[in-house]
């Protein structure tokens, strides 16, 4: 028998869970990101790259994710009510927060984008 327990599981979006797996021999551990089939949809295929690229996903928070792309606050939540860049996952009560790689993504666009009219 298994010492390891399934304590919840949070849907990020529609592919893309967040298992949090205890095991009772071992010390704590952090949440484990784990890909699954929710509703008969798999992550898209970018994402299951990312994944494995990555060793999984990392959630930031605003601070961050104004770190990476060098933008204000006002300015993030303007350009996702637009469209414009990646919207946030709920995390839990009012927290949010962003997938890494999708806003590394956004900035990596950004940049080809002004490079290519040069």
């Amino acid at each position: 028998m298994s010492n390891r327990t399934l304590q919840s599981i949070t849907a990020l979006r529609p592919g893309l869970v967040l298992a949090v797996i205890e095991d009772k021999q071992a010390a704590p551990r952090r949440p484990v990101l784990s890909e699954a089939r929710i509703s008969g949809l798999a992550a898209p295929a970018a994402e299951r790259r990312a994944v494995s690229r990555q060793g999984g996903l990392r959630l930031v928070r605003m601070p961050e994710v104004k770190a990476i792309c060098g933008l204000s606050r006002s300015s993030i939540y303007h350009l996702i009510q637009q469209g414009h860049f990646p919207a946030p996952v709920a995390i839990g009560g009012r927290a949010r927060a962003w997938i890494k790689h999708e806003v590394e993504g956004w900035v990596a666009q950004r940049i080809r984008a002004t490079r290519s009219h040069a």
